[in-house]
């Protein structure tokens, strides 16, 4: 099992990368984000499946903040882990995200997390 990180900054975020889509007008190259993906934990030991939002513009052009999947702006992350596929039986689904709950044993739950 791997061990909880405390530095979130070494969290890996994702990357950029080119992309040529076929148009009417014929092809054109676009830069598109692809986030990795990561176990977070809340100050409240609550530990979710994540990735970063990069800061982009929305569909109203508006810039949205970066953050973490999960948390709200401003808020941060305690601890980190990278994501492994499969790495856990049973993740809980709350409200349609992968989500664990603190007290069960048998979830990556990070003790005294403040």
């Amino acid at each position: 099992m791997t061990e909880w990180l405390r530095d979130i900054a070494k969290a890996p975020r994702g990357k950029w990368r080119v992309e040529a889509r076929r148009t009417k007008k014929g092809e054109a190259i676009h830069e598109v984000f692809e986030p990795a993906y990561v176990w977070l934990a809340s100050d409240c030991g609550i530990v979710t499946k994540s990735y970063w939002i990069h800061d982009a513009p929305s569909k109203t052009e508006k810039r949205q903040p970066e953050r973490w999947c999960m948390f709200c702006t401003g808020q941060k992350p305690v601890a980190w882990r990278p994501y492994i596929d499969g790495e856990f039986d049973r993740v809980e689904v709350v409200n349609g995200r992968e989500m664990v709950r603190r007290g069960k044993p048998e979830y990556p739950v990070l003790e005294n997390a403040k």
